[in-house]
């Protein structure tokens, strides 16, 4: 899925820069009840408190270059050296990866910690209107 000016607008994000931030602010944003508009991976990863040991609904973010690039998105399954996730602007399109535990920092978005998924996680507004 082209990101559109859309995720880069929704975040504050300025036209043409990389949009993986973009994005997951906005996944993120279905289950809050203000929206996370926070555009940069590594102004992301670094909003939210640093955990060690990472699980599914979990953040993670790393650095590309010095100059304060980067690149995050969302934990949803966790192995023993590996993580898998699901990013925007992986080739330019949203996709389900694996990335080393190793190569990555990690942030936990949400306090609530008791298991009980909230009731909102089934929609997604998509760009040009309808949801997933």
């Amino acid at each position: 899925m082209p990101p559109g000016p859309h995720w880069l607008t929704r975040a504050g994000a300025e036209p043409g820069q990389a949009w993986c931030a973009s994005v997951l602010s906005a996944w993120l944003s279905v289950a809050t009840p203000t929206p996370i508009r926070i555009p940069g991976a590594q102004n992301l990863g670094r909003r939210f408190p640093a955990v060690s040991n990472p699980f599914a609904g979990d953040i993670y973010w790393f650095p590309t270059d010095d100059q304060g690039h980067g690149h995050c998105g969302l934990v949803v399954g966790v192995g023993p050296l590996e993580v898998m996730g699901y990013e925007g602007n992986s080739d330019n399109k949203c996709a389900c990866v694996r990335r080393r535990r190793s190569d990555l920092r990690f942030a936990r978005v949400f306090s609530d910690m008791t298991g009980t998924c909230p009731r909102v996680i089934g929609t997604v507004p998509l760009p040009g209107g309808g949801t997933r």
